[in-house]
């Protein structure tokens, strides 16, 4: 017969054995030289599509027009931005569809000639990379102060800028690299009560919107963050008034809500339920799909919300929870593209902590968004007929499915933490009758490896 106490030993022995083989990794020269050579090569490849690469930034042109009909007092939202686009790279282009807040960020590159201008976009995107990455060590550091790092950093630097996603977003021009800063900024500054970070972070996010409305829902719900939340609404919106001023502020809002309303008949290539269930899900900007999205943030918060504050205590277990639980929501339920899958930078900072038996699933996701036109072709030599977007729906809902199973284990494990502290308590107090303990914290303890 095996006792609870007995049960204990032998899972803390387990725990110890996988710590011991991780650290034994961490201090391979083998091992760590060939991550360091793998990041290095990331950074170069990277490196050519910011700087050597030929300029075709087709997303970034938008963004240079915008800001050069605005810098000349006008509409950007009105039928002058399509007859310059036009006249400026000789084809026809889309409405500007972005929200005036990127006033700030278009003004500035619009006053150099486009191919410049592109060129300034690409060090920046380049250089916020870099940021996200550092922010990302930091991250690492508060949740794991006394482990060494440097292998594991060196893992992350390499995975994002060998992403597919990220060297897309450097070629074209793409902004998504902006929202996933914003992103660990506000999971960093909420979880860790820094609320410059907080701000800063949800006014990055409000340049994507679509990207903000869960995290800001899911904030609410959770009853954290509410005072940052509202002085970062209100900064944006001023951060708009430029924009609503120059091209007046009737015609700028009605300008971008017809634009919003164009957005669903262009062709797209979008991600998530919208590419697997047809039908179940729409890539129209409205009201309906905006509000079903919130409601899920708002339930998924209020669900939480209890074990949040009684369990969810330290701050690095609330930095993994919003880093995983926010990209997870947004990439199923929102018609997102690929290169949108450069958020999953905050993401892959969950598989580089935390217990094994939480990370599967996210593992498995992060595989398959890293290269999934690879793995398309590798399901087509074994019959299946994939292409490269159903790999990348595919991988979010299992990103989904992993972060609710992070969750409900991390609650489990709190709640067996809690078992051990109120045996040591009664250990300590010399309490008779610690029989019926034992056997409850070693179900608990069962619970949690199972």
């Amino acid at each position: 017969m095996t006792l609870p106490i007995q049960r204990v030993r032998t899972d803390f022995a387990g725990m110890i054995a996988i710590e011991s083989i991780r650290a034994r990794l961490n201090r391979s020269n083998g091992f760590g030289i060939l991550v360091r050579i793998v990041a290095v090569i990331g950074f170069a490849y990277l490196a050519k599509k910011a700087f050597i690469d030929p300029f075709n930034g087709v997303d970034f042109r938008y963004l240079w027009t915008a800001g050069r009909i605005w810098s000349e007092g006008k509409n950007a939202y009105g039928p002058l931005y399509s007859t310059l686009f036009a006249e400026t790279f000789g084809y026809a282009g889309y409405p500007w569809f972005y929200p005036p807040n990127w006033f700030f960020v278009a003004v500035p590159l619009s006053l150099l000639p486009v191919i410049k201008a592109e060129l300034v976009w690409r060090c920046v995107n380049f250089a916020l990379i870099s940021a996200a990455l550092g922010l990302g060590f930091g991250i690492l550091r508060r949740c794991r102060p006394q482990r060494e790092l440097l292998t594991e950093f060196m893992i992350l630097a390499a995975y994002v800028f060998c992403l597919q996603a990220t060297s897309i977003v450097v070629s074209i021009g793409q902004t998504t690299v902006i929202p996933t800063l914003g992103l660990m900024l506000l999971a960093f500054g909420t979880s860790s009560r820094r609320p410059v970070s907080s701000i800063l972070g949800l006014m990055l996010l409000a340049l994507k919107p679509q990207f903000a409305v869960a995290p800001v829902i899911l904030l609410f719900a959770l009853g954290i963050g509410r005072r940052e939340i509202v002085i970062g609404i209100i900064l944006t919106l001023i951060a708009c008034l430029p924009a609503l001023l120059v091209g007046g502020p009737v015609e700028t809002a009605l300008g971008f809500w017809n634009n919003l309303k164009q957005y669903p008949d262009l062709p797209m290539f979008t991600i998530g339920l919208d590419h697997l269930f047809p039908g179940a899900a729409s890539t129209q900007v409205s009201s309906i799909s905006y509000a079903f999205l919130a409601a899920l943030a708002g339930c998924i918060g209020l669900a939480l919300r209890s074990h949040w504050h009684a369990e969810v205590k330290e701050p690095e277990d609330r930095i993994r929870v919003l880093l995983l639980l926010l990209p997870a929501i947004n990439f199923v339920f929102l018609p997102v593209h690929h290169y949108d899958a450069v958020m999953l930078l905050p993401v892959a900072l969950i598989c580089l902590g935390g217990a094994f038996r939480r990370r599967p699933l996210v593992l498995l996701s992060l595989i398959l968004s890293f290269r999934p036109a690879y793995i398309a072709w590798l399901g087509a030599l074994a019959g299946w007929q994939w292409d490269p977007l159903t790999v990348s729906s595919l991988a979010y809902l299992l990103l989904l499915a992993g972060a609710i199973y992070f969750l409900v284990d991390l609650v489990r494990d709190k709640s067996g933490d809690a078992g051990l502290s109120s045996l040591s308590a009664e250990l300590a107090k010399g309490q008779p009758n610690l029989d019926s303990r034992l056997r409850s914290v070693g179900s608990a303890v069962n619970r949690v490896s199972n």
